[in-house]
């Protein structure tokens, strides 16, 4: 079972990592791909990423437990990404990139183009992951 913990809305004490929030559940820490499938059969999801170190991964690198299982599970649709504008002006003109292990999923999210990503409350750039 997930360690669940008391969700407290824009608390960094969570540090990183991959965890699940529910609104009445709180929230889990640390899950793996096992408790990550077990949550969603469940409840849906969504996944929210961020990039990944200095090259741009948003899924594959760092967070190998969002597997494309659990890609496939959630359903493309419902990946947001999210990063500080820093970051993404860091990459310059370098693509936001996957490497999930699974060339077809690669190709799927790399086609429907995740092309927004969130870099504030209502703000959002165009940059489009390759494989």
């Amino acid at each position: 079972m997930w360690k669940q913990e008391r969700y407290q809305p824009g608390a960094d004490s969570l540090g990183p990592g991959c965890r699940a929030v529910h609104p009445r559940k709180g929230c889990g820490t640390d899950l793996n791909e096992a408790q990550l499938l077990e949550l969603l059969d469940r409840w849906l999801g969504s996944i929210v990423v961020s990039v990944i170190g200095g090259l741009g991964f948003i899924l594959g690198r760092g967070n190998q437990q969002i597997s494309p299982r659990v890609i496939r599970k959630t359903g493309v649709a419902n990946i947001q990404v999210v990063a500080d504008e820093e970051k993404l002006l860091a990459l310059r003109d370098n693509p936001l990139r996957v490497d999930t292990g699974d060339p077809e999923m690669d190709a799927e999210l790399s086609g429907r183009g995740l092309s927004t990503c969130r870099t504030g409350c209502s703000r959002g750039k165009t940059r489009g992951p390759k494989d």
